[in-house]
């Protein structure tokens, strides 16, 4: 049985147990004995008279009889009626019964194609109808958003927590009834127009779980049929960032809205034209470490609304951005200046005595230095940035600085090379702060984030380079001269023994 002829048979069902119920209605039977139910006579309570003539017997025997009479005859008409409206009751379900045969039964005698396009003009019917009625029943909500304060930006925990304002207005004809008849508008609390009114019940989608306080809210309503509602709110906010540019870095603060229970086709969300209601406070950026993109403290906005769809959850958001950049004071106190006083104490290795009484200082101040740029790392660690790229770059030249202060170590006690292990000293001291600044300059290159791995490789080859042929100049200057003489050519031979001189006469 195809489903259209389901819902026609449904149908007759249902239009028959109407008629049932009006039949029964009419005539007050009782559905389940089909008994006519006996009306009640109304007692009639009149003061009967002292001076009342008493009737004679035989008149009253006669008067109860003409009454009982009369009763039978009442009670015998309704019961025939009753039969007479249980007949029909029976025959017009009979008739349903047949008719619905019939109709299953020149199913089967239908031509193929004949059923199926009846179906779908009829599901084009009803799809044209359900149109026009979700068209009815679709509601505009304008929102707007007014950030007062943003008091932290967490980029490793992908959240950020402001005060914001947000501020929905829709028309809706019945909201005017609740105002009272000699005022042309009235403001409620939020608790309360939600009994008296429909609202929207437009909320913060992307917040921290339930990391929202509301502050105040309230809702105004005037005859017109317009309703705003103001509420202000402290609410944490889940946000993606991008670090790999990281301390040069741009970001975009989110607050994105969304109707907790109507879906795209129930509600649209469009940004609010009143521009008083949209934007942000002039300090709104204080004590946060970023600035505006133009370099001013009060950053850039813009507001826009999107329909997003995720299986069978369509929703109509609304986007409210703020647009920041990092301060570059903040980065150098938080990096820069660290890192550039951990460089300097393992640099100052080269300025000490090259004397037996100062070899253990010098080793320890590279070894310290390291082991403080480690940490350093271990703690101010951004996933995929530059400034992993440059807190090792870092790191690799303190620990050549260590190596170098060895290899010093090595020459003037081991090689017994003091001449040389004193020029070793002052090529380090000059030529490794222009290795250092060479490298930061390329570090500054790619401060961008777009090729840190192409960077993080050129500072590596560089500095392995520098290292390769530095010892490769040591081992040249520092290998026994009898070795030398056996790579030029065959060794002398040695000079006989002189003749011992005769004794004198």
């Amino acid at each position: 049985m195809s489903p259209g002829w389901l819902a026609l048979a449904l149908v007759a069902a249902v239009q028959g147990a109407i008629i049932d119920a009006n039949v029964m209605r009419r005539e007050d039977i009782d559905p389940k004995s089909g008994r006519v139910h006996k009306e009640k006579p109304e007692r009639h309570h009149a003061k009967s008279e002292r001076s009342v003539e008493v009737p004679a017997s035989g008149d009253v025997v006669e008067h109860h009889a003409d009454a009982a009479h009369a009763a039978h005859g009442a009670h015998a008409h309704k019961a025939q009626k009753a039969h007479k409206a249980q007949k029909e009751h029976k025959h017009h379900k009979e008739h349903s019964h047949k008719e619905l045969a019939e109709m299953l039964e020149q199913e089967s005698h239908l031509p193929e194609g004949v059923l199926d396009a009846s179906l779908l003009e009829v599901s084009a019917q009803a799809s044209q109808a359900s149109q026009a009625s979700q068209a009815a029943s679709l509601r505009e909500v304008m929102f707007g958003v007014y950030c007062r304060r943003v008091f932290d930006v967490d980029v490793l925990q992908k959240t950020w927590t402001g005060d914001i304002v947000i501020t929905t207005s829709w028309n809706d004809p019945l909201a005017a009834e609740v105002i009272p008849t000699n005022k042309e508008e009235k403001r409620f609390a939020t608790d309360v127009a939600r009994k008296l009114m429909w609202l929207p019940d437009i909320s913060v989608t992307n917040r921290d779980f339930k990391n929202l306080e509301v502050i105040s809210s309230s809702v105004k309503v005037w005859s017109s049929g317009w309703a705003t509602k103001v509420e202000r709110m402290l609410v944490t906010m889940t946000n993606d960032f991008d670090t790999k540019a990281y301390p040069y870095d741009q970001q975009t603060l989110q607050v994105i809205l969304a109707s907790e229970k109507l879906m795209a086709d129930e509600l649209v969300l469009k940004p609010h034209t009143d521009k008083t209601l949209l934007g942000v406070k002039d300090d709104v950026l204080t004590g946060t470490g970023f600035i505006g993109l133009d370099g001013t403290a009060k950053p850039g906005y813009n507001i826009s609304s999107f329909q997003e769809a995720d299986a069978l959850l369509v929703k109509s958001r609304g986007l409210f951005e703020i647009h920041i950049l990092r301060s570059p004071a903040s980065a150098g106190r938080q990096l820069f200046g660290p890192t550039f006083i951990l460089l300097s104490v393992s640099y100052s290795v080269f300025f000490f005595p090259m004397v037996p009484a100062f070899a253990m200082p010098r080793v320890a101040s590279g070894i310290i230095s390291l082991l403080g740029m480690v940490t350093f790392m271990t703690k101010n660690k951004m996933p995929d940035s530059w400034t992993d790229v440059y807190l090792e770059s870092i790191c690799l030249q303190i620990a050549c600085v260590c190596i170098l202060s060895l290899s010093m170590e090595i020459v003037f006690h081991t090689c017994k090379n003091e001449d040389f292990a004193k020029q070793l000293n002052f090529e380090y001291k000059v030529a490794f702060p222009v290795a250092s600044f060479l490298i930061f300059f390329l570090l500054l290159a790619f401060s961008a984030g777009g090729f840190n791995d192409v960077c993080c490789y050129l500072v590596r080859t560089l500095i392995f380079l520098l290292m390769v042929g530095n010892f490769v100049r040591i081992y040249r200057r520092t290998r026994p001269a009898q070795a030398e003489k056996g790579a030029e050519g065959a060794p002398a031979e040695p000079a006989e023994p002189a003749e011992p001189a005769e004794p004198a006469k």
